[in-house]
């Protein structure tokens, strides 16, 4: 297999992963509309919106960074998904002190939605990126 083949393969799982990610997310905010609306009030479902809104991005620059490792060596996956989660929870905390000191939303159930949504959404990626990397020439899985 070529570098731009690897290189293909690679972006198109990537895809798939943030994919996976994206409606994780939505479902994750489906999931929680309901039960948030009863216990918070409109004011929750907003908080829910936004912490969800914030964890995201974080989850998707986790996906990105580990996934375009992949078009190298095995050997720099490990290192790549390590950056990838200290990123991923640098900006998830950079976002929660910011929005939390915007005192636009309910302090509670935006916390803990960012922790939801965070728990959600990294085992999700988890899961979709060692899938990923199975498929990948020179794994274990392959």
């Amino acid at each position: 297999m070529t570098s731009s083949d690897r290189r293909r393969r690679a972006d198109r799982l990537t895809a798939w992963c943030a994919a996976a990610s994206f409606a994780t997310a939505v479902l994750c905010g489906l999931a929680g509309y309901w039960p948030t609306l009863a216990l918070a009030g409109s004011g929750g479902v907003s908080a829910m919106i936004a912490a969800i809104a914030a964890a995201w991005p974080a989850s998707l620059i986790a996906v990105l960074v580990t996934g375009r490792a992949f078009a190298g060596p095995p050997t720099g996956w490990i290192g790549a998904a390590m950056l990838g989660l200290g990123l991923r929870f640098g900006l998830t905390i950079a976002a929660v002190i910011v929005m939390d000191a915007m005192q636009h939303w309910p302090r509670e159930p935006l916390l803990l939605w960012i922790a939801i949504a965070q728990l959600v959404l990294l085992k999700v990626d988890t899961l979709t990126l060692v899938l990923a990397a199975r498929r990948m020439p020179g794994s274990d899985g392959v």
